[in-house]
């Protein structure tokens, strides 16, 4: 029998409410059927499960693998349909796929570390900025992925419908909206994103770095180095000196203007502390953020 830990059934039935407890209901039934199909053996579920079903396995048809089974959102589709449609040198390989059953079957990497694992801020930043110039794949608009504006646009329809959680930081909110239309009217090129391109979805593989859990999303490619710098962050206390530090490094080696990395960043902190507020996030999540989206903002000021 499946022992799944209480705290990841509570995260499951605390954001997806009815569909995540049927999807909870049937996870040990899909377990077994692709134990069988797949031929797997030696099934173990991985620690801290955060969002998704993980497990490692030794399969007969393809070696060490990693069973994932994705929690019932569109982000788990939009992943899916990357792995199936797109591979690139540093992205996992998919050896299966099941839409329905919202199963893949992934490559295990070895030795695994995640790019947090790395000493330095320099070597992290410019291991980070190789995978975004060869991954980030172009936008064909053969695809049905979202797009960050069709984000955006579902998140400040949320507060303007629900202003009063949200009174404190409308300042905040209303800034983000001014940096969103100044980047809009930029008409930078546009890209199926990633869109979680943080240190833990970025692994040691023996030949070089591989990129896990693609979200799918189609916009502007700085997108991503939002999400590495709130990564960075989380391991540095987010005082300006270093969030100007890791801006300039990644602005140089991306050979991009600090001022537009800084407004990407804090437009993607602006969506988070949305989305925290909305699912009912602890207030220390949210207030780490808001802090941080304060002293970007007066950085995106001094430059201006």
């Amino acid at each position: 029998m499946l022992e799944i830990p209480e705290n990841f059934k509570k995260n499951i039935m605390n954001r997806y409410d009815k569909k995540g407890i049927k999807w909870l209901a049937n996870l040990e039934n899909i377990v077994n059927k692709y134990t069988d199909k797949i031929q797997l053996e030696n099934v173990e579920m991985i620690e801290n499960l955060s969002m998704n079903f993980v497990a490692f396995a030794s399969s007969k048809m393809y070696g060490e693998i990693v069973l994932k089974i994705g929690a019932p959102t569109k982000t788990t589709i939009g992943e899916i349909k990357i792995m199936k449609q797109y591979h690139t040198n540093n992205m996992v390989k998919c050896y299966y796929s099941n839409l329905k059953d919202r199963v893949l079957i992934l490559e295990r990497i070895l030795p695994g570390y995640s790019l947090d694992n790395v000493k330095t801020l320099e070597d992290r930043v410019k291991i980070f900025c190789n995978i975004l110039d060869e991954y980030t794949l172009p936008d064909n608009k053969k695809d049905q992925f979202p797009t960050h504006e069709e984000k955006v646009d579902e998140l400040l329809e949320y507060v303007y419908k629900n202003k009063s959680e949200y009174e404190d930081i409308l300042y905040l909110i209303y800034e983000m909206e001014n940096v969103y239309k100044e980047i809009q009217k930029m008409n930078l090129n546009r890209y199926i994103l990633h869109n979680d391109l943080n240190h833990k979805n970025i692994l040691k593989a023996e030949n070089g770095w591989k990129v896990i859990d693609p979200h799918g999303l189609i916009g502007e490619k700085l997108i991503e180095t939002a999400q590495f710098i709130r990564g960075e962050l989380e391991i540095n206390a987010p005082h300006k000196v270093q969030i100007e530090k890791i801006v300039s490094l990644i602005a140089k080696e991306l050979e991009q203007e600090k001022t537009l990395v800084l407004k990407f960043l804090y437009m993607i902190i602006i969506e988070k502390i949305i989305w925290y507020r909305k699912i009912h996030d602890s207030e220390k999540v949210v207030d780490f953020n808001i802090d941080t989206a304060n002293k970007v903002l007066e950085l995106i000021k001094k430059k201006d």
